[in-house]
């Protein structure tokens, strides 16, 4: 097995580990990612900063990943009761925070 086939395995090994949401865009296959809350955003021009929620996700699954299009937590994963007691249950994606070549980090609105 070469080592780009291992290192895409331990990034979806991980992904599948430490995400804490499964989330979808309502067509494609839902995806697990890590969701961070209130995560620092500096500004373009780093004059400014909020808090902003980011994902981390595998490659593969942001392949169809656009600034603009909307995500949410999978309906069919979660009960209505479990999606009422999150804080939030849909973003926007915003631009891209982070791309490693196996995983891709994204801010979200």
């Amino acid at each position: 097995m070469s080592f780009a086939a291992l290192e895409t395995r331990l990034a979806a090994a991980v992904i599948a580990r430490i995400g804490n949401i499964t989330l979808t865009n309502g067509v494609d296959v839902p995806f697990p990612a890590d969701l961070r809350r209130g995560v620092e955003f500096v500004g373009e021009f780093g004059l400014t900063g909020e808090r902003r929620d980011r994902i981390t996700v595998h490659r593969a699954d942001a392949s169809w990943f656009a600034n603009g299009l909307a995500i949410q937590a999978d309906p069919n994963t979660y009960s209505p009761a479990e999606l009422l007691a999150m804080e939030r249950t849909s973003w926007y994606l915003d631009r891209p925070a982070g791309d490693d070549g196996q995983l891709v980090s994204w801010w979200l609105k």
